[in-house]
């Protein structure tokens, strides 16, 4: 079977054209491809939008055809004609069996799906942003984001913005997901919201796979920093920063040497006129919370821009890791945090109840309750015992989930079946 997977870049995939940037963030895609590559079963090529592309270039490395294609869009925030011509030839060059398209809200990839063809085409539900619209505030009044930041002014984002995005990617993937004939998905809640826009899809489940980092390693308590919570992002309202924040004095009156550490570009520091220009709005509202809440502002630190082995070293440090989001489908940064066996307090949203048992593997808490957050928090600096019983049952309940191998034989099973009864490759004009 000739396979095409569109999704983000991989570090081979940059490597092959000579780009040495690392890849941060996502690695699904990734982690995908390694699993994959080498199958006598198939011919795999990946695509994806770069940068540094002039033009369609199509270069192979370990046994993997790496499709680059030009960004013609700034942002790739539509698809125009030039674009839809180079996912035409794309098509006609690698005459591809099956293509499997990772997310379902970008118009490029809805594009795609119309010119692949439904019967030889299988998309993968990542976050569903015509659902997470609907939260993109994360409980915050959206009269707190009115008045932007000159750094978003220039920029034409902010939270308005990106909402409005939001909601205007989600209306190709409600009509992607309404063409498609097969997804796959892992959690209740893409389940429902695929079935509400599409009730004859042929969802299949299918987990993700996560770095291999996280399996060879085991979190101790002895060796962490004691009171220090890490959270992997912070830089925008969805994922409900701000929650941890109001949650943070109660945690400071128990536990005065306790920090927080996000992952991420630092947002909150404008010690320069550069710093102070690119400030987003966010992060201004950020700061007015940390004053009025009167948190000291060291404790709140940003790491930069992390790869794989700079979360893990995050994860290993702290003392307890915290997803406050006001909505996810199935983050990897709490199945990361989970293999390690790491002690976790998540929001109750999404799909997060389907990956972490409620006071067995950790705690779920409900979005809008910072103190039930604060009062979790401060339960597993004090319960040693109970920290390291929950992350123990975490490590086991990740394994099952994020079995690899699992994961790769249903992929295959998928594509086998589409590639079995695909139509023919003829791609329309």
């Amino acid at each position: 079977m000739r396979v095409l997977i569109m999704g983000s870049p991989t570090s081979e995939g940059m490597l092959c054209f000579n780009r040495n940037s690392g890849v941060y963030g996502g690695g699904w895609v990734e982690n995908l491809v390694n699993e994959l590559k080498g199958s006598h079963e198939i011919e795999l090529f990946v695509a994806f939008y770069a940068d540094f592309a002039q033009s369609l270039e199509i270069k192979e490395l370990n046994e993997v055809s790496y499709c680059s294609l030009p960004i013609r869009v700034p942002g790739l925030n539509s698809c125009n004609e030039q674009m839809c011509e180079d996912l035409r030839r794309m098509l006609q060059i690698i005459n591809p069996d099956v293509v499997h398209i990772m997310g379902t809200e970008r118009e490029h990839d809805l594009r795609l799906l119309e010119l692949a063809g439904k019967d030889k085409t299988v998309a993968s539900i990542t976050g569903m942003v015509s659902y997470c619209a609907k939260h993109y505030f994360g409980g915050v009044d959206s009269c707190e984001f009115s008045r932007k930041t000159l750094g978003d002014i220039i920029r034409r984002g902010g939270p308005l913005k990106e909402r409005n995005n939001f909601l205007r990617f989600g209306q190709f993937e409600k009509k992607m997901i309404s063409e498609l004939k097969y997804v796959t998905g892992r959690t209740t809640w893409d389940y429902a919201c695929v079935k509400q826009i599409n009730p004859k899809v042929e969802y299949i489940y299918c987990g993700e796979i996560l770095n291999p980092i996280f399996f060879q390693h085991k979190w101790d308590l002895s060796k962490t920093k004691r009171h220090r919570i890490f959270v992997s992002q912070g830089t925008y309202p969805l994922k409900g920063f701000h929650m941890l924040l109001e949650a943070f004095p109660i945690v400071l009156k128990k536990y005065p040497d306790a920090e927080i550490v996000v992952a991420g570009q630092d947002i909150l520091t404008c010690d320069s006129a550069i710093k102070k220009i690119k400030q987003t709005t966010y992060s201004r509202y950020l700061q007015k919370l940390i004053r009025n809440l009167q948190i000291p502002t060291e404790k709140v630190t940003y790491t930069g821009m992390l790869n794989a082995q700079g979360m893990l070293s995050q994860y290993m440090q702290c003392n307890v890791f915290v997803l406050p989001s006001s909505i996810e489908n199935s983050p990897n940064s709490l199945g990361e945090a989970m293999l390690l066996g790491v002690p976790c307090v998540a929001s109750c949203v999404g799909g997060v109840q389907d990956m972490l048992r409620d006071k067995i593997d950790g705690y779920l808490y409900p979005f809008d309750e910072p103190y039930m957050l604060a009062y979790y928090i401060c339960d597993l600096f004090e319960n040693d015992v109970r920290a390291q019983n929950f992350g123990a049952n975490a490590k086991q309940t990740a394994l099952k989930r994020f079995d690899s191998i699992r994961v790769k034989q249903t992929t295959l099973e998928v594509y086998r079946k589409i590639a079995k009864s695909g139509g023919n490759n003829e791609y329309r004009r």
